[in-house]
């Protein structure tokens, strides 16, 4: 009785799955011939889920590699197109989310005090513009290279790795490629940050590639998106843009930093989850300045 139960149930599941797998070749068939954009040929029912779930921006940063900067992958029974480039982040495109005041000035704080030489300069550049006793209020306009250390840290890592996921509601054309109507899309930002065709040395840390450059964080250039773009850009870009470079520029302007005792390298991993943070906490001791 029991086995002929279990058997009873065994087959019931096969035949859901054999439907649901059915459903799905019936769904990417009409899709493909919509020519969706190249991607990874998913497992039945979980897609390509299994090989996105720690570090799902790093893995579809890796995998553009292979399939292009527009590529399709599966997310259970959700068509996702993923865009990690800026070039094509530029075809009627979108947002990003929230609070990144906190998470940004901790990468800012773990760049400069893992490359001290930037962190002299930005305290130079500081003691030349306000002097050594003043205090960093209204003075963060006359202060590019500080700007710039921020831009690059924003660039670098950003607290939210992709905007936020849209529907396709009706069938658009990008390209050579028909996204689906219903399709989710994704934009991978933190793969545009590092995107090696639009920056040199794109993942070091190099501020000065800002000073000369007209590239802003308020939405107009697509190869820089912390806060969005559009009628749905973060609403506290005015407050952070203000913030970071004001927190940052007091508490190095007024003291010196070092690693805690003991630590001989900086580590610089990261954790995803509702935002990109720091893996390890960052454990520095400040010291008066000069």
């Amino acid at each position: 009785m029991d086995m002929n139960h279990f058997s009873y149930v065994f087959c019931l599941l096969l035949l859901f799955l054999s439907t649901q797998y059915l459903l799905f070749l019936l769904k990417r068939t009409r899709f493909n011939q919509k020519q969706l954009p190249p991607g990874p040929f998913p497992l039945p029912v979980i897609g390509n889920v299994l090989n996105h779930i720690t570090n799902p921006y790093r893995s579809f940063a890796e995998i553009a590699k292979v399939y292009g900067p527009v590529m399709t992958v599966q997310l259970v029974y959700l068509t996702t197109v993923v865009i990690s480039s800026a070039t094509m982040a530029r075809q009627n495109l979108f947002v990003t989310g929230t609070d990144i005041t906190s998470t940004t000035f901790k990468w800012v704080m773990t760049e400069l005090i893992g490359n001290p030489e930037k962190l002299e300069k930005a305290q130079a550049k500081l003691k030349h513009v306000i002097g050594n006793s003043n205090l960093v209020e209204e003075d963060i306009a006359w202060l590019p290279y500080l700007q710039a250390v921020v831009k690059e840290t924003l660039r670098l890592h950003l607290a939210m790795a992709f905007l936020i996921p849209r529907k396709v509601a009706m069938d658009v054309h990008l390209f050579d490629y028909t996204m689906p109507k219903g399709a989710q899309v994704l934009v991978n930002v933190w793969a545009m940050g590092r995107e090696e065709s639009m920056w040199e040395a794109a993942n070091s840390f190099i501020p000065k590639r800002f000073m000369k450059s007209n590239i802003d964080v308020k939405g107009g250039n697509f190869e820089l998106l912390p806060f969005g773009a559009g009628r749905r850009i973060c609403p506290g870009m005015p407050l952070a843009n203000r913030m970071v470079p004001y927190m940052l520029g007091s508490l190095i302007h007024s003291f010196n930093w070092k690693l805690e005792d003991g630590i001989v390298r900086m580590n610089m991993d990261d954790k995803f989850g509702f935002r990109v943070i720091k893996a390890l906490p960052l454990c520095a001791i400040p010291f008066p300045s000069c």
